[in-house]
């Protein structure tokens, strides 16, 4: 696999250079099969399958370096990956705890997105949650990805890492926001999965912010009202 990965990754970025070797003036690589550099290769090797690769492939340099050629070359952010994980490649870096940031800085680069949905309606948060990975959470929160996200079941990214009793993910998610109040389809919310209690004082503790915002917000539109009709 890593063989493979290294061919592809080498004859993308060669591509690449012809490409634009080509756009300085030079017409060798068209010569060669009367077409241009960028679409010979790619009737040999789609940049799609060189990120799909190395997606696959264990976190290393040269994994780095595919994804960098596939991604220069067009592959698409967005493509639907299977595997250990169904889903787009934002969700399988999810398990990566290594490279997970670094290769999702450039999937974001280039227009990966942060709510794309995967099997059963799971985003990158939802399963950056569930396989604990809080490095990668962090960054997919400082990107702007949904904290309240919900899958088809309603279950949200807080709801995983209270069910896994992940005091960390738990902390940092209700930090951007998460809230406690949310309801599954079977209308219950987090405190339904917690059995740690400091995890439950912690949610206790944003409930009750929660509630106070809440009731901030309707005295303000009471008083909106008031001052708009009186």
């Amino acid at each position: 696999m890593v063989k493979r990965i290294v061919i592809m990754a080498f004859v993308l970025l060669v591509c690449r250079s012809n490409v634009h070797g080509a756009a300085q003036g030079s017409t060798s690589s068209d010569s060669v099969c009367g077409q241009g550099s960028g679409e010979c290769v790619r009737s040999i090797i789609h940049p799609d399958q060189c990120l799909r690769a190395a997606l696959e492939c264990s976190p290393g340099l040269l994994r780095m370096v595919a994804v960098y050629a596939a991604l220069k070359n067009g592959a698409d952010p967005n493509m639907v990956c299977s595997g250990g994980i169904i889903g787009r490649p934002l969700h399988i870096l999810a398990n990566d705890y290594v490279q997970a940031v670094c290769l999702a800085e450039l999937l974001c680069q280039h227009g990966a997105a942060l709510e794309a949905k995967a099997k059963g309606g799971l985003g990158p948060l939802h399963l950056a949650a569930k396989f604990r990975n809080y490095n990668y959470a962090q960054f997919l929160l400082q990107k702007g990805a949904d904290v309240n996200a919900q899958s088809r079941t309603f279950f949200t990214p807080l709801a995983w890492a209270v069910n896994n009793s992940d005091i960390k993910m738990v902390q940092l998610l209700l930090e951007h926001g998460a809230s406690v109040m949310v309801q599954g389809r079977d209308g219950r919310t987090v405190f339904s999965y917690c059995v740690d209690n400091d995890i439950r004082e912690l949610l206790e503790e944003y409930y009750e912010k929660e509630k106070q915002k809440e009731k901030e917000a309707e005295e303000f539109k009471e008083k909106l009202m008031s001052a708009v009709f009186d």
